[in-house]
């Protein structure tokens, strides 16, 4: 799918690339300076149709990174009906669908997103089997696991609406995909504890259901993807003023049926030195400070260290313990 293609199927096209711009720019006011407004701006085709031409292309590609970034998904699309919780256009969810091996509803409570992706899906996704429904009324008896998605959703209700979604669509595993601020991780992490209560595990980004060592720091834990798109879309934003080539998210997998597995997460990534390129980790919930040092690895190796970004992870031998609680590492081929 090119960005050109996408363009044909909005509801409402803009007669001109000058007010597709336009109209992408107010999309963006409107999503940060004028919030309580979004609801009616729902109900406007020019809107649904600037939305979409903004948000959907990044987002469609997004999921794949996604995928491959949390282990142990793989597994839940093989054997779990999928739910997705906010789906709007449907941005994320023709990309999800790939990987589902079982029935995937979507559901999108405003009518003009659900005709939004009803139009893409009759002309870019033909065969696909997307159910985009109005709420949970309207899901099948459950028949088997469930795993639910919250595609940029959660940071649109309260934790209160959230559980209530939880519990009411019986899920079994939770896949939050949100942005990546502070702000919706210290959310993240407060949800967190209420869903241990309700005896779901952290399997991703956490090792363990133990307290956050970022929970209490003026810091936060997210992940980065690097996208690339057509020169359409690239043009689109600069227009706009909007960098879409690295995406900051929040991304989080709770299962009330797998157990946390131990792992070293990639927490940042540093500027490279002379001597080493130097990174951040969390590993089984405690931070360390770690250096890959050039002379560890050959040149072509000692390269590829720079497509690791945060939220991969990684697994490592330990070189040497260094000064100021630092380690010297080298990752496992």
């Amino acid at each position: 799918m090119n960005y050109t293609d996408l363009l044909q199927y909005l509801i409402a096209p803009p007669p001109s690339s000058e007010k597709l711009v336009k109209d992408i720019k107010k999309v963006i006011n409107n999503f940060t300076a004028n919030r309580e407004d979004i609801n009616k701006y729902l109900k406007d085709e020019s809107f649904v149709s600037a939305y979409t031409a903004f948000h959907f292309y990044s987002n469609y590609f997004k999921f794949d990174h996604i995928y491959k970034k949390i282990l142990g998904l793989e597994e839940l699309f093989e054997s779990c009906d999928v739910v997705e919780i906010g789906a709007g256009p449907g941005s994320f969810s023709f990309s999800i669908e790939t990987y589902c091996k079982n029935s995937f509803y979507a559901i999108e409570p405003a009518a003009l997103m659900r005709k939004q992706a009803s139009v893409i899906k009759d002309g870019l996704f033909k065969d696909s089997n997307v159910n985009f429904i109005s709420g949970i009324n309207s899901l099948p008896k459950k028949d088997k696991d469930r795993l639910i998605i919250f595609t940029n959703s959660f940071n649109e209700m309260s934790e209160d609406e959230a559980y209530d979604l939880i519990r009411k669509t019986m899920a079994d595993h939770i896949l939050f995909i949100e942005p990546g601020t502070k702000e919706v991780f210290k959310r993240l992490i407060n949800f967190r504890a209420k869903l241990s209560i309700k005896k779901f595990n952290t399997i991703y980004p956490c090792s363990s259901n133990e307290n956050c060592p970022l929970e209490d720091k003026d810091d936060w834990c997210h992940q980065y993807l690097k996208l690339s798109y057509d020169l359409d879309y690239q043009r689109v934003c600069q227009l706009v003023k909007v960098s879409k080539k690295w995406q900051a998210q929040s991304l989080f997998l709770f299962s009330i049926k797998k157990e946390p597995v131990s792992k070293a997460v990639n927490l940042r990534v540093f500027g490279e030195t002379k001597f080493s390129k130097d990174w951040l980790i969390c590993e089984d919930n405690q931070i360390k400070n770690v250096q890959n040092h050039k002379s560890d690895y050959d040149k072509s190796d000692y390269k590829t260290l720079d497509e690791v970004l945060a939220g991969d992870i990684i697994e490592y031998d330990t070189v040497k313990e260094l000064k100021q609680e630092k380690l010297r590492i080298k990752l496992k081929n």
